[in-house]
């Protein structure tokens, strides 16, 4: 019976690591044996857009989402499965094009999002500056429409 023991526990740290490597890899296969792909586009939110900022361009759409589906499909995924957002908090406005990651959720709880395209994008803020300008405004002669040619008219000096 002892020798049998120390069979088991000669060098178990050994053993006990070659279970968990295995044990991920078989995993790691299942699910990559299991994913789907979303190719329509999603399109990008932005958060924490700093108010003294505008952001220069329109956002592409994230193209193709790979996911992993829990428990019975029942009906495939739409847009509105999944949503992508850029946080643009501590972006600075001065700084010209940034690169900023995106992120990709399920919203559906059926699907668990495994990776998307593109990862991130390049963003410019430009800073909102406001100015005051003072009007004047000039008072004259208004202008006439003339109802024989519908045209607009100018009194003559």
């Amino acid at each position: 019976m002892s020798r049998f023991l120390r069979i088991i526990t000669y060098n178990w740290p050994l053993k006990v690591a070659a279970i968990a490597l295995a044990t991920i890899l078989y995993a790691g296969l299942v699910v990559s044996q299991s994913s789907f792909e979303f190719g329509s586009p999603i399109q990008i939110r932005t958060l924490n857009q700093p108010a003294a900022a505008v952001l220069l361009g329109n956002l592409p759409p994230v193209t193709r989402v790979r996911y992993v589906v829990s428990g019975d499909v029942g009906s495939p995924p739409t847009a509105d499965s999944f949503r992508a957002t850029i946080d643009l908090q501590g972006v600075d406005p001065q700084a010209g094009s940034t690169y900023v990651p995106i992120d990709v959720v399920s919203v559906d709880p059926r699907f668990l999002v495994v990776d998307w395209e593109p990862r991130g994008i390049n963003v410019q803020l430009d800073p909102k500056k406001t100015k005051i300008v003072p009007v004047q405004v000039k008072t004259g002669d208004r202008p006439r429409i003339s109802t024989s040619a519908s045209r607009w008219s100018f009194p003559r000096r």
